[in-house]
């Protein structure tokens, strides 16, 4: 899930790309910042790259 919040994903999208509410992507999303000690979606981004969960090159992708 935090790539999805890497790739700037909202609540929203990341919510029907796992067939969960709303509010549980948000919860999730929430709580995935607490256990990092993070304070912001863009923090969660710059982790998430990082520590190589993100695909830095799109242009590439099939």
């Amino acid at each position: 899930m935090i790539t999805l919040v890497a790739e700037g994903h909202t609540n929203q999208q990341i919510a029907n790309r796992l067939a969960v509410s709303e509010r549980t992507a948000r919860t999730h999303v929430s709580n995935i910042l607490a256990k990092l000690n993070l304070t912001s979606r863009t923090q969660a981004a710059m982790w998430a790259a990082r520590n190589g969960l993100t695909n830095r090159d799109h242009r590439h992708q099939a």
